[in-house]
């Protein structure tokens, strides 16, 4: 199955490329990888609790495209590099001042005085002629500071590249059967999904939605927006690459073509490599979050490039059409699950070129317009954000509260009868320390056997109350002098934040404060 996708984004779009990172200034990619969409999904379906019960389905059955320029009905695709201009008469048309945007006669080969590449990285058909298009971009300036003051850091300045808000894209999502209610699911109505870097900085967030679904990769085309012409039955085996393309040998090396036995394996028709070939290699690219590693780097054939391929036994209509149907129904070679490996078969480009080109934004919707999720769904997310939320602030509390133990427990003499007091006295056994921490800990306030030592004020207290006086507490009885200890160090700025989420605040404090500070007077005696 197939679902095609649209995406706009409303924010810049910040998807780091390789180049130049000089200047500080790190460049962004003009498409959307399929492997960020990949990752988006995952996240939305993740979040929806739906990853882990099809998890396998989802990591070998889903593949998605590479997300390319709409407009004006047609999607944009890379430029294929056996196409030819002449720099300086394509200057001089594009000078031209003409009502009907003018026309450029393109050349097939690198031959003469046309060598030089199309100014248009994306190109459509329409109209029997070729139009392009070009992603806008814009620059940010940011700050970054350095608070660690005995760090070798400097205060730096820098901006990135983005693909300006408002663009629209479109892409393939290919996945197995089993998935169909999954996507159903998640594509009943608009997402708002974060794509690419530096989401907390006021980059990627995206407007995806669904526009239709196939169970063939012709009619996802057609919905897709790719509209062109094929060479009918013809001698050779032209192939375009749509994206960057990985292919080994069958030694495991990668190699700068489709390897002629591939082709063969997938086909059942043999062919021969032909010389001409229009290509650039680049290399692979990519992030893994949960290895916190850069993948390696692979040397790929660039989308764009076109391999020509020579029949031995030329293939009759239906194994033509078998053949089209094998090689363009899925993608091919390595690291398919990220994009790579989209070919196109025997397309017929126009030679001529538009020269004005087309223009794939859209007016951004006003955010009282956007369709938000309902009540109960939006309540449902704030509660699971705010308990990230708090979840993340657990190592702060914990230091701020072995920060109030250390204190107090080393004041020792200077504590007065009028102030707040922590008394754990160094007689206490390990053992004896470790039982009343389980007891804290697991709440089992009346399954412990009282022993003298939790009547002694000097033994244990908080602000004069002993062990048996805090369990009371504990159990919901008041106790004006432990209250009073609890709100002074809630009042404060600190302690307000971390206890913000808890209902019984003071008798939460109380609890955790005194857990840890037994673990430190019990790992003081070990």
């Amino acid at each position: 199955m197939y679902h095609v996708i649209e995406i706009i984004n409303r924010e810049p779009l910040k998807i780091g490329a390789g180049g130049n990172k000089a200047n500080q200034i790190e460049p962004s990619k003009d498409h959307i990888p399929g492997s960020t969409i990949r990752g988006a999904i995952i996240g939305e379906l993740d979040r929806r609790d739906m990853f882990q019960k099809q998890k396998n389905q989802v990591l070998l059955g889903m593949n998605c495209y590479n997300a390319y320029p709409f407009g004006q009905e047609e999607l944009f695709v890379p430029a294929p590099f056996h196409l030819r201009v002449n720099k300086h008469e394509w200057r001089k048309n594009k000078m031209l001042k003409a009502e009907v945007a003018p026309v450029y006669e393109l050349s097939s080969n690198s031959s003469g005085q046309a060598h030089n590449e199309l100014e248009y990285r994306y190109v459509a058909i329409k109209d029997d002629r070729l139009i392009g298009t070009k992603v806008e971009k814009e620059y940010r300036l940011h700050h970054n500071t350095h608070k660690k003051h005995d760090e070798q850091k400097r205060e730096n300045l820098f901006r990135y590249q983005a693909i300006a808000p408002g663009c629209v894209f479109r892409s393939l999502i290919q996945y197995d059967d089993q998935l169909y209610d999954c996507f159903q699911t998640i594509f009943k109505e608009s997402l708002f999904l974060y794509l690419g870097g530096s989401k907390g900085s006021g980059y990627g967030l995206c407007e995806v939605r669904a526009i239709g679904e196939a169970a063939d990769v012709e009619k996802a085309n057609h919905i897709l927006g790719l509209t062109y012409k094929r060479m009918s039955h013809p001698e050779y085996l032209q192939i375009t690459c749509l994206s960057d393309s990985l292919f080994r040998n069958e030694y495991g090396q990668p190699v700068p073509y489709i390897p002629e036995s591939y082709i063969e394996y997938l086909t059942g028709m043999k062919v021969y490599r032909e010389d001409r070939q229009y290509i650039q290699s680049g290399l692979t690219e990519g992030y893994n979050a949960t290895w916190r590693a850069r993948y390696p780097k692979e040397t790929t054939l660039k989308a764009g490039s076109v391999l020509w391929y020579r029949w031995k036994e030329r293939p009759n209509e239906l194994q033509y059409q078998e053949i089209i149907k094998k090689m363009e129904g899925r993608l091919h070679g390595f690291r398919t699950n990220d994009g790579y490996g989209w070919l196109a078969v025997n397309w017929h480009y126009p030679h001529q070129l538009q020269i004005e080109p087309a223009n794939c934004h859209r007016e951004l919707r006003l955010k009282s317009e956007i369709p938000m999720p309902q009540s109960e769904q939006l309540e449902e997310q704030r509660t699971q954000i705010v308990s990230i939320l708090f979840q993340g602030l657990e190592p702060a509390k914990k230091r701020w509260l072995n920060f109030i133990c250390s204190r107090l427990l080393g004041e020792g003499d200077l504590q007065t009868e009028h102030a707040h007091t922590l008394v754990i006295s160094q007689h206490l056994k390990s053992t004896q320390l470790q039982r009343m921490e389980e007891v804290l800990k697991d709440k089992k306030y009346g399954e412990f056997m009282e022993r003298p030592y939790h009547k002694d004020n000097q033994m244990l207290s908080i602000n004069r109350c002993n062990f048996i006086e805090i369990i009371t507490y504990l159990r919901n009885q008041e106790n004006s002098r432990l209250t009073s200890f609890a709100q002074h160090y809630l009042n404060e700025r600190k302690g307000s934040l971390l206890y913000h989420d808890k209902e019984d605040k003071e008798r939460e404090f109380i609890r955790e404060l005194l857990i840890e500070a037994l673990y430190i007077r019990r790992r003081e005696k070990e």
